[in-house]
């Protein structure tokens, strides 16, 4: 029996105000490589999604100049994705369907250069869900590292549609201020939720601290909810457990 893989798609482009954050900040330039990221585990004759994008050396998306790239499973059906000109080069299909039990792995072919997706189990049994992400993102609202550090908004759009990850923390230092400051968490809560897709992308509640004034190590802290109170123990002989306990408070 072949294996196949059934495809009922439909293609979604990201947001305007995503697209735009990307495509303002961080165009890539040349075609260097696509990016086809599933699932981890999928059920077989349910429908999933994958995230496809084209992308520079630098992992940046390109601007699409009329490319296509076309997916695939062994020898069944294909699809074409044809990127928007003018628009960064990433793009959602949804609606894909793979019928028989097994790991597997999509193709997609671009021009004459093939590429593979991650690979994925398809399986009826009962199994931990498996999530993939990025805890501990830097950008400039931390100045660590400035000249290479980006903003949130292409760090939150990049992770979500153009690699497709399941949670994003932006890890930024708030400790030894100015590089943190109680306003600069604020602000970072409210990007943090802008961005949220309860059961499709999570955006975590994070920040970078470094214990005993740099002494005692950097530790990120991450949190189920809004804390409460700002806590910076720069300045403070203070450790893991002692910033817990202020920051439940």
């Amino acid at each position: 029996m072949v294996d196949s893989l059934k495809i009922r798609v439909e293609t979604r482009y990201p947001e305007h105000l995503a697209e735009k954050a990307l495509r303002l900040e961080a165009a890539g330039e040349s075609f260097d490589r696509a990016m086809i990221t599933i699932p981890a585990m999928v059920k077989p004759g349910a429908t999933f999604s994958a995230t496809v994008s084209l992308l520079d050396s630098n992992a940046m998306p390109i601007i699409a100049g009329g490319e296509v790239l076309s997916i695939s499973l062994d020898d069944s059906d294909s699809y074409d994705v044809k990127f928007p000109e003018g628009r960064c080069a990433m793009a959602r299909v949804e609606g894909l369907v793979k019928s028989d039990a097994g790991y597997f792995r999509l193709s997609a072919e671009v021009g004459d250069q093939i590429f593979l997706s991650n690979p994925s189990l398809c399986t009826d049994k009962d199994r931990p869900l498996l999530l993939w992400g990025d805890p501990h993102i830097h950008t400039t609202v931390g100045d660590c590292h400035p000249d290479r550090c980006r903003t949130r908004n292409l760090a939150y759009a990049a992770a979500r549609h153009a690699y497709g990850l399941d949670f994003v923390a932006v890890a930024d230092h708030v400790s030894w201020a100015p590089r943190g400051t109680a306003g600069k968490w604020k602000d970072n809560l409210a990007l943090c939720d802008l961005f949220d897709e309860p059961g499709e992308f999570s955006t975590l509640y994070c920040y970078e601290t470094s214990m005993k004034g740099g002494k005692g190590g950097d530790c990120n802290v991450y949190m189920r909810q809004r804390n409460a109170t700002y806590v910076d123990p720069w300045p403070d002989e203070m450790n893991a457990a002692q910033l817990a306990a202020q920051l439940e408070g």
